[in-house]
């Protein structure tokens, strides 16, 4: 085996062992809508939220990748509501993130992903195009500070 097919396969172990991925991988959206609307932890609803909206996000992309504009808005629109739904839930729980960081940096991690997915998808497309996913862009960046901010426990200046 050649180094880089044992670095491919590395990566792809690690990749599929990652916390992020597990008990998740095998759940379509439909099992994830429907184990959201059972869950009454607000962290692990916020966990199920924030992986169903990168599922989402993942379809958005492939919508407009195809031409399919409508659709793709539609979807980013979902993955935004449902991305401001998991920070609300974890917010909502009052706990400190710094010292229970349950919920907080896996969201912060997918958030962080989402941005640049969304940056990614925001540099195939047409200048006309663009205006829905700067807003989602702008909105999960904010996100994602507040929940970098939160676990390292420094204030916003300026909170919102």
């Amino acid at each position: 085996m050649t180094a880089a097919m044992t670095g491919a396969v590395l990566l792809m172990l690690m990749v599929s062992a990652s916390p992020l991925s597990a008990g998740y991988s095998d759940d379509t959206p439909e099992k994830l809508r429907a184990r959201i609307a059972t869950e009454r932890d607000p962290v692990q609803r916020a966990r199920l939220e924030i992986h169903l909206a990168d599922m989402v996000l993942d379809q958005t992309c492939k919508q407009y990748a195809d031409g399919d504009f409508e659709k793709g808005e539609a979807s980013l629109k979902e993955m935004l509501a449902l991305s401001e739904r998991a920070y609300e839930d974890l917010f909502s729980t009052k706990r400190d993130p710094r010292s229970k960081p349950a919920g907080f940096k896996e969201s912060e991690i997918l958030m962080r992903q989402f941005g640049r997915k969304l940056e990614n998808l925001r540099a195939t497309l047409p200048i006309d195009d663009r205006p829905p996913v700067d807003k989602a862009l702008a909105r999960v960046h904010d996100m994602h500070e507040d929940l970098l901010l939160g676990l390292m426990r420094v204030k916003k200046e300026n909170p919102q």
